[in-house]
């Protein structure tokens, strides 16, 4: 837990790992988008600043973004992976004896893919744009079987 450099923290509110994310003003993203949020850079701005600051080389030296595919796939799997937070938070148990809740073990179980994926998303190369496809068409599957089993 750190202070959030995004707005005046007086506290510790901000939780960062492969990923960082705030309570408070509920920032929330990659490195890229870190640095891009810091530096109020654009995210091949933010690409550039990384490589120069850290000395890392581009195989042609060039920095390039990764043709953009339709935002749905990453928008819909970033709106997953905000309800399993909350799901986390929402359903915990409030006792070592309390039957675990359907929502938090799902949180439990799915939050660490889904953020792997995210990361994925960022600049995907076509192995991983692969497996996102397959686990995203895999898990929407999954979603709606569980939807109409409950309609």
């Amino acid at each position: 837990m750190m202070c959030c450099p995004f707005h005046g923290d007086k506290h510790p509110s901000m939780k960062v790992d492969s990923r960082f994310h705030c309570f408070a003003c509920q920032a929330d993203g990659d490195v890229i988008d870190f640095v891009g949020r810091l530096f109020q850079l654009s995210p091949y701005k933010a690409v550039e600043k990384l490589k120069n600051d850290f000395g890392m080389a581009l195989a042609d030296g060039k920095v390039r973004l990764a043709p953009r595919r339709p935002s749905t796939v990453r928008q819909q799997l970033l709106d997953y992976y905000r309800c399993l937070q909350r799901w986390r938070i929402r359903y915990a148990p409030q006792s070592p004896t309390e039957e675990l809740h359907p929502c938090f073990l799902e949180a439990i179980k799915n939050l660490d893919i889904v953020e792997y994926y995210l990361d994925c998303s960022v600049l995907p190369d076509p192995q991983t744009e692969n497996e996102l496809r397959k686990y995203w068409e895999g898990l929407h599957e999954r979603l709606e079987k569980e939807e109409r089993r409950l309609a």
